[in-house]
């Protein structure tokens, strides 16, 4: 029988949480889903966990070596028989009612190619600040549109989402993402270029194909934690040429509907680089070297580009060594 979703989990040193995701999938009042969950060449007990289970709706996969997130939610994806994919990454947690809250609303409006939801947060030390002030800059990213009712034109939302100059995630993190899996074949998968903010790279590809479900109630658990040497600024200094490099990819997607609005965005988002990179030495000198690297890299693609020889920044959805789903 071909189930009606596919909970799609790429898993990475994850024993720590696993069987609490697992069972919060295990857990859910709709029953007509598998689960598929690819190890990516974990080394502490995720496998032993995975191979404990008994759920028959447990599909999992193992590889023998690490190939990166992108290449493992590809992966997921491509081996999932589902109508509608579910991501959940490793660690975070599912509601209840998550499946067929995301599903019945998917089935009743066939023309939405993406559902997402409110969440609340697993924090294991609430008194963290950059923790604190995390939650308040991102707490409600949905917010950060103009409005939003049930059923929304992804092409406005989009279009609000350039204007900003693509500054991190207006949508969800995975967990609250259901997407039609037609569609994500049509548009490919992560951007590999991308170092944070890959899931609104995606989300962003997606927009521009129809309506968007906002359901307004948490449905996931987004589990928060910034591991001592990352913290939150680290991740930020990390992700600043995310906005550009998101541009890039959306510039070069055949017949993309906004592509003028791509390439306002893409030129404002250069011209905001080359200024950040030039007042590096002064104001973050120690970041002087690494930016630059990352700019010349930047450069170095577009002028493959500009001569037709610039290889493509999405991940193909695919068992590695099978060919594309």
């Amino acid at each position: 029988m071909i189930p009606r979703v596919s909970v799609c989990v790429p898993a990475y040193q994850a024993a720590a949480h696993l069987q609490e995701v697992l069972d919060s999938v295990y857990a859910q009042d709709f029953g007509d889903y598998e689960l598929v969950v690819v190890d990516d060449g974990s080394t502490d007990a995720t496998p032993e966990i995975l191979a404990a289970q008994t759920d028959p709706r447990l599909r999992s996969f193992r590889r023998d070596r690490n190939l990166g997130q992108a290449a493992t939610v590809a992966e997921a994806v491509a081996r999932a028989r589902g109508g509608l994919v579910k991501f959940l990454d490793a660690d975070d947690l599912l509601r209840r009612d998550c499946l067929a809250t995301m599903a019945s609303a998917m089935e009743a409006h066939p023309r939405a190619i993406l559902a997402f939801a409110r969440r609340e947060f697993l924090i294991a030390d609430p008194e963290d600040p950059e923790i604190q002030d995390w939650i308040t800059q991102n707490g409600e990213p949905h917010r950060r549109f103009d409005e939003l009712a049930e059923v929304n034109d992804g092409l406005r939302l989009l279009r609000q989402y350039l204007g900003a100059l693509l500054p991190g995630n207006w949508i969800a993190e995975p967990a609250g993402v259901m997407v039609r899996r037609e569609d994500l074949l049509a548009v490919g998968g992560y951007n590999g270029r991308v170092r944070q903010n890959n899931d609104m790279d995606l989300w962003a590809r997606l927009m521009g194909r129809g309506e968007m479900i906002f359901i307004d109630r948490p449905l996931y658990d987004y589990r928060l934690e910034f591991n001592g040497v990352t913290g939150a600024q680290a991740v930020e200094k990390r992700q600043w040429l995310d906005s550009l490099w998101i541009a890039e990819g959306l510039s070069r997607v055949d017949g993309f509907p906004l592509a003028a609005e791509v390439r306002r965005a893409r030129r404002a988002l250069l011209r905001k680089a080359l200024r950040r990179t030039a007042m590096t030495p002064f104001r973050e000198p120690r970041r002087t070297r690494r930016r630059l690297a990352d700019l010349t890299a930047y450069g170095g693609y577009r002028l493959r580009a500009a001569v037709g020889r610039a290889p493509s920044l999405y991940q193909p959805i695919a068992v590695p060594g099978e060919p594309a789903a």
